[in-house]
């Protein structure tokens, strides 16, 4: 140990008044069972460290259910191709209050249609993408022959499925003249209800991609004012987030909406 030998003796009897983890037994000292203990837990703790050293960083984004199962985890394999450095990718299906996932860090960015409240949450807007009217797949033959006025009336007729937060009047634009029974606090549940053919709804353009493509619903060309402004959002104090927001910004961007 290049010590000399009445300084290392000096040492041990300080461990071991001070701390217990050595004692003398006859002319020997050795390791008591807290010092044991010690170099065990002590032992565990590079290990650990020495494994977060090798673990591939990861990025935790969260947002509503449907917009990560219709776009971001569709969309993942681009953004995770051009993130550098390299970074696992954690999308998490949460509920109301995104802006506690961040504040409980429990992710590291949220993909929303809003702005955050939060002071201490910032965001960038990415686009303004609309809401659009669909009916269910067999309306599509009666709805494709008229005009824009009659298929007005046509919708006057049906049952609107309404979002149970939000108006039919800021959703639409008018108010629709017969409502469904049904109400639902998701836009998932919009989605179902017109595909199961219960009635037609205003959702996010973003939400019906899936049962676009595989022609499930209709979505009709009536122009909507009614707006997502698509944005992303992350702690200020994160400074680290910053150049991560410069890469995740562009390929939110360039996400197609079909």
């Amino acid at each position: 140990l290049n010590v000399d030998p009445a300084v290392l003796v000096r040492k041990v009897r300080l461990i071991n008044q001070d701390y217990g983890f050595l004692e003398k037994v006859g002319n020997r000292w050795t390791v008591t069972e807290s010092g044991r203990r010690l170099a065990h837990w002590t032992e565990e703790t590079l290990a650990g460290q020495a494994a977060l050293l090798l673990e591939t960083p990861r990025i935790r984004i969260s947002a509503f259910s449907w917009l990560v199962e219709e776009v971001l985890i569709p969309n993942s394999k681009s953004l995770e191709k051009n993130l550098r450095p390299h970074f696992d990718l954690t999308f998490r299906m949460a509920g109301t209050n995104l802006e506690q996932e961040l504040l409980s860090n429990r992710s590291d960015f949220v993909i929303h249609g809003m702005a955050p409240t939060d002071p201490s949450i910032a965001h960038k807007k990415i686009a303004a993408l609309p809401w659009v009217v669909i009916v269910p797949k067999a309306w599509h033959s009666d709805l494709a022959r008229l005009s824009t006025a009659d298929v007005l009336a046509y919708l006057h007729k049906k049952p609107f499925c309404r979002h149970a937060d939000l108006p039919p009047t800021r959703a639409l634009g008018f108010q629709p003249r017969t409502m469904s029974n049904l109400h639902t606090d998701s836009v998932l549940g919009l989605r179902s209800a017109v595909i199961n053919e219960i009635g037609w709804s205003a959702v996010p353009a973003m939400a019906i991609q899936s049962a676009l493509t595989s022609k499930k619903i209709y979505k009709l060309d009536l122009k909507l004012e009614f707006k997502d402004d698509f944005s992303i959002w992350w702690m200020r104090s994160r400074k680290d987030s910053t150049s991560l927001v410069k890469q995740l910004t562009p390929w939110l961007a360039s996400i197609k909406i079909v």
